[in-house]
């Protein structure tokens, strides 16, 4: 099954504004089963993501200053079965 998960990641500066950059990936495992299945596979890859800029999830990080960010939230707003 395919899950469709859309999301967005609130990063936080350390002047204590934040940036929410949005997202959508598309789950295709053997294992992921459910809805509930494909949101812990998206929240296992963000917290296991060894590069910030190439590992699920992406979103779109231009004109943001990494030498000021100090919290990374994935919040995940819908997931849904696409096929």
């Amino acid at each position: 099954m395919k899950f469709a998960i859309e999301y967005h990641i609130e990063f936080g500066s350390n002047d204590g504004t934040s940036i929410d950059r949005h997202g959508t990936i598309v789950v295709d495992e053997d294992t992921v089963t459910t809805e509930a299945e494909a949101e812990q596979w998206l929240l296992v890859q963000f917290e296991g993501r060894e590069d910030k800029l190439l590992d699920p999830p992406v979103v779109d990080i231009s004109n943001l200053d990494f030498t000021k960010i100090v919290t990374e939230e994935l919040v995940i707003h819908r997931c849904s079965k696409v096929s």
